[in-house]
């Protein structure tokens, strides 16, 4: 019984099981179960006795600490997660790596004749303060960032900036910040808004830039990780969130001066989830059920705002980048040159549900794509001209925001 509540959740659980929850109670009482009855008596205890079982228990630890940064190192050098068959290696050479550190680190120091308890703390403490030493060192020089780069990467890397007014403006969780209370830019007559999550921000800052021009004012409501929420199902699942949204829509209607309202959300995450740790794999880990309600409650809300009067302009996600865009742009061999971010084919398979479905959008709503400035037939762009287009892996910079605000039409 208790292999079997070891073994099990190895089978069994997924990507969805909740966790930390109940579900941990499996393995947990398994192993006492295995601890209190495994005996050489037993058929399971005479198995995990077996030599090759002790042998790597005995290296069981070094593995578990080498796994991580071999896992860890090898998506960062080719901004991919691993492969079964590359998965297999990588475990294969933490078991042999985990044999030697604990040949010749870790049983030496549990030689009590080698080591004495005074010498381990000692050296125990000036490893420790030699670490830390490099990592405040690596924390002041931003990576020690001055080392790998030279005059034009520290140049384009200036660009690598969100709004200003990102922490003044976007509310986060609860409590949210009051629509009533939303920022406003340039002052004077209110006629446009900005409606959506995170990805709202710098687009927002970007079009009152561009309204500046012609003396008018805009609205900003942005709310972090907050799907479009709208319809009964999402605001049952997202309460916080649900309630922001209805609130600022309310909003919006009642004031009839706005009459113009861009929304912009990173869709793509929550109609499949988060693209980092599965790229180049296109992810999928959101039910089908839930990527439709949440569709649908985008389509709710601009017909709500569509049918009040407002003209509604509706911008896509961005594309996103296969790594930061700091890490392309300092491995980048000419960073004032064009800088590669996803393959073009990649970034339209991702678009294929949003794209599919466009039909369904409220006719007179304006849909405005940033891949149509942001990438060739070939591939998107992370930088260009000296100029970087995200602040991070899927956000915009202040410039890829205008750069993208440029192409809306101001009436």
């Amino acid at each position: 019984t208790g292999l079997g509540l070891v073994l099990l959740p190895v089978i069994l659980y997924n990507s969805e099981t909740p966790f930390p929850s109940f579900y941990a109670l499996a393995p947990t009482i398994g192993t006492a179960l295995l601890i209190q009855f495994a005996t050489p008596t037993t058929l399971v205890g005479r198995i995990l006795c077996s030599a090759p079982l002790v042998r790597i228990g005995l290296v069981s630890y070094s593995a578990y600490l080498w796994h991580q940064p071999l896992f860890a190192f090898y998506r960062l050098r080719f901004s991919v997660s691993p492969s079964e068959p590359v998965l297999l290696l990588l475990c294969a050479a933490s078991l042999c790596l985990a044999y030697l550190s604990w040949r010749f680190v870790e049983a030496p120091f549990r030689d009590r004749r080698l080591f004495s308890r005074p010498r381990i703390f000692m050296l125990a403490g000036a490893a420790s303060a030699t670490m830390l030493a490099v990592a405040m060192a690596g924390q002041y020089t931003d990576g020690f960032l001055n080392a790998k780069v030279s005059d034009a990467h520290r140049a384009v890397l200036k660009t690598v900036t969100s709004s200003s007014r990102r922490n003044e403006c976007h509310t986060r969780g609860a409590p949210y910040r009051d629509p009533d209370a939303a920022c406003e830019y340039n002052g004077g007559t209110t006629e446009w808004a900005v409606l959506g999550d995170s990805h709202a921000v710098e687009l927002a800052f970007a079009l009152a830039e561009r309204l500046t021009e012609v003396g008018r004012g805009l609205k900003h409501f942005s709310h972090s990780n907050c799907a479009p929420g709208y319809s009964e199902w999402v605001k049952q699942s997202m309460t916080d969130c649900a309630e922001w949204t209805k609130e600022t829509v309310q909003y919006l209607l009642r004031h009839r001066g706005i009459a113009n309202v861009v929304v912009s959300y990173r869709l793509h995450l929550y109609l499949f989830g988060e693209h980092e740790t599965s790229y180049p794999k296109l992810p999928s880990h959101v039910r089908s059920d839930v990527r439709d309600a949440r569709w649908r409650s985008l389509v709710e809300i601009l017909r709500a705002l569509e049918e009040n009067g407002k003209r509604v302009t509706l911008v896509l996600q961005a594309p996103e980048l296969p790594r930061h865009v700091e890490t392309l742009l300092t491995r980048s061999a000419n960073p004032l040159a064009d800088v590669k971010g996803v393959p073009a084919d990649w970034w339209r398979a991702r678009s294929e549900y949003v794209s599919s479905r466009l039909a369904e959008l409220p006719r007179a709503v304006t849909v405005l794509d940033p891949a149509s400035v942001l990438c060739s037939e070939e591939s998107c762009l992370a930088a260009r001209g000296g100029t970087a287009y995200y602040f991070d892996d899927d956000h915009l910079s202040v410039a890829g925001a205008r750069l993208v605000a440029s192409a809306l039409r101001i009436p």
